[in-house]
């Protein structure tokens, strides 16, 4: 469904996401991708317990 999921990254070209899965063990670190893998499938359509909204509005301003 997704071509690719970007990792936030900040304006020295730092990505906190990607340092984060890369500190994991490595059982850890394939759980973490196997659900990454999964959002890139599913997109938006991916639902609890994987995948559930950060908060009770979509679009903020």
């Amino acid at each position: 469904m997704l071509d690719r999921v970007y990792y936030y990254t900040d304006e020295k070209g730092r990505s906190p996401v990607e340092s984060f899965i890369n500190g994991l063990l490595p059982d850890e670190k394939q759980k973490v991708l196997s659900y990454i893998h999964l959002l890139k499938e599913k997109g938006y359509q991916l639902r609890r317990p994987i995948a559930d909204y950060v908060c009770t509005m979509i679009y903020m301003n």
